[in-house]
């Protein structure tokens, strides 16, 4: 029987959610219907819907997984480097750019979720800035904040440019604005 949290469901899902990818290769997201993956995949439509509600949940089921594998990946060891491997977290958006783009262009459902960070991402970030001496926990806010927008405002920026910079190049702009040592912010800013 196939029923959750056994193999045969798990194997099924990982079915249905490659097969999104495939389509969405080939066409956008509002193009392809539950009878699409149904067929593409080899499922009836009753299996399909035992697994998620909709294409808009399979998309953020399949994003999720994405994101948590790639981070369980690029997370740095607790005494490595201070921030996480960035060169392969541009390297797998720059791989799946069609999904993101999809994403960026239709897939938020409000604001706030514009771009999926994961929680692995976001708890290594805060943890890793926590370690740095801020004053209080709303100073440290301001500061994940600002270094959480300005990563998305990069990958939004580099999507819809179509990844034309390396991956190097966007390790490079971010290691850049993010060393206090390098630059004088009054500088910059208050010149």
């Amino acid at each position: 029987m196939n029923t959750k949290g056994n193999r045969r469901y798990g194997e099924t899902e990982n079915r249905i959610e490659e097969v999104l990818l495939d389509l969405l290769n080939k066409k956008s997201l509002e193009k392809v219907t539950v009878s699409d993956i149904c067929a593409s995949a080899g499922i009836h439509r009753t299996t399909f819907y035992s697994h998620y509600e909709d294409i808009y949940a399979l998309m953020d089921s399949v994003l999720s997984k994405k994101f948590t594998a790639m981070m369980e990946q690029v997370m740095p060891e607790e005494n490595g480097t201070s921030f996480p491997k960035f060169h392969e977290f541009f390297s797998f958006i720059r791989q799946n750019k069609k999904f993101f783009r999809y994403y960026l262009n239709n897939g938020a459902r409000s604001p706030e979720k514009d771009i999926f960070l994961p929680d692995l991402l976001l708890e290594n970030i805060k943890k890793r800035l926590e370690t740095k001496g801020y004053v209080t926990g709303e100073e440290l806010y301001y500061h994940n904040t600002f270094f959480l927008e300005g990563l998305k405002g990069i990958i939004r920026r580099w999507i819809l440019r179509d990844c034309r910079e390396e991956p190097e190049e966007l390790c490079r702009i971010i290691e850049e604005e993010y060393n206090p040592q390098r630059r004088d912010a009054k500088e910059i800013f208050f010149s």
